[in-house]
């Protein structure tokens, strides 16, 4: 599993968590798979949260309420993404180089 995204430091678009969650869901039930190298593309390994995509999410939508529930809507599904790493039953190895900031700290532990 690698980190592509090498001319943004690897930052985790809305895009990178979908994959993370469909990826770790789909291999759980794998029997061939027992290890995933978790890897990153480029200069470093990984540079959190892409903020542009965080920035589109909570951009307000009316008022404050409807604004909130799209933030916590959107930290449920980061958090399905860890959730499918951590239960997946594999070994995942973080091979981490150059720099792990933010998200990618919490990805790796």
């Amino acid at each position: 599993c690698r980190l592509h995204r090498p001319d943004k430091r690897n930052a985790l678009s809305l895009r990178m968590w979908d994959e993370i969650r469909d990826f770790f869901g789909a291999i759980s039930t794998d029997g061939s798979i027992r290890v995933v190298l978790l890897t990153g593309e480029g200069k470093l390994f990984c540079s959190g949260v892409d903020m542009e995509a965080f920035t589109a999410v909570g951009a307000p939508e009316g008022d404050i309420g409807h604004t909130a529930l799209k933030i916590r809507s959107v930290g449920k599904h980061w958090q399905d993404a860890f959730t499918n790493l951590e239960k997946c039953g594999k070994v995942v190895i973080a091979c981490v180089h150059g720099a792990c900031i933010g998200a990618g700290v919490e990805l790796i532990a």
